[in-house]
């Protein structure tokens, strides 16, 4: 798997299947061909990071982020392409700005997002159908601990005549603190011929599972450790899985 470590240095361990150019705060890259790429990044700021996807061209990315994080840009520019992201967050404040855009006929992202936030947190996500018959799937899911006050604004962009598009959002946030979180989940679509839905839920755990844990033999506060898990694992790939239990068992062991 192709690999971009960021920290106190810069590790680029990238084959021919991307063309990589870093310049200032910028760091563009070119997928060229089908590949995986994890990225880990761990204390930077204000960088972008923007990808473009030629044409019959799968990316699987997974990016892992910690520490203090701050004025992020994801940008990903999707021709007749398919992106399938995997992200996981265990930052102590900040706030992201993500760009989609389906740019052409068939064009395909499966975004699956998680973070734990203890601090503020902010994400702005807009995906934009620039072209008939693209897919989004959003999936954007929090759990709020200690300061933590998470907020998702989530908007998808639909065009007239930019037909059989099929957008989808699914948010939400499990909050163990009195902080308030929010969550904006928004649909700008300018023609009939689409399917397009969102939802958002912000809460606890529900009653009936707890009980059913409890009434299996299994404690209050180790029942909610197991739903934790469950629910920030779930659709993790395996191949970031390992780094996200050990971030998970920072908290809940």
């Amino acid at each position: 798997m192709n690999k971009i470590i960021l920290d106190n240095k810069e590790i680029f361990d990238i084959d021919n299947s991307i063309k990589l150019t870093n310049e200032n705060d910028l760091y563009k890259l070119d997928i060229l061909s089908d590949t995986s790429l994890l990225i880990q990044i761990k204390n930077i700021n204000n960088k972008t990071f923007e990808f473009n996807l030629n044409d019959n061209v799968t990316l699987n990315l997974y990016i892992i982020k910690e520490g203090t994080i701050k004025d992020i840009t994801e940008k990903y520019i999707l021709n007749n392409s398919i992106l399938n992201i995997n992200k996981f967050n265990d930052i102590l404040k900040g706030n992201e700005l993500i760009e989609i855009d389906l740019n052409k006929k068939l064009g395909s992202c499966n975004y699956n997002f998680k973070t734990i936030s203890k601090d503020k947190e902010e994400y702005i996500l807009n995906i934009n159908h620039n072209a008939k018959e693209t897919k989004a799937n959003i999936k954007n899911n929090g759990i709020n601990i200690e300061n933590g006050k998470l907020s998702f604004n989530i908007s998808c962009y639909i065009k007239k005549d930019m037909i059989k598009c099929e957008s989808s959002q699914n948010n939400r946030i499990i909050n163990l603190t009195d902080n308030k979180c929010s969550i904006l989940p928004n649909l700008y679509i300018d023609e009939n011929d689409v399917i397009a839905s969102h939802s958002a839920h912000i809460g606890t755990f529900k009653e009936e599972e707890l009980f059913y844990l409890q009434s299996r033999g299994i404690d209050i506060e180790e029942a909610k450790r197991l739903l934790i898990r469950g629910y920030l694992l779930s659709n993790i790939d395996e191949n970031i899985s390992n780094q996200v239990n050990e971030i998970i068992d920072k908290y809940w062991r």
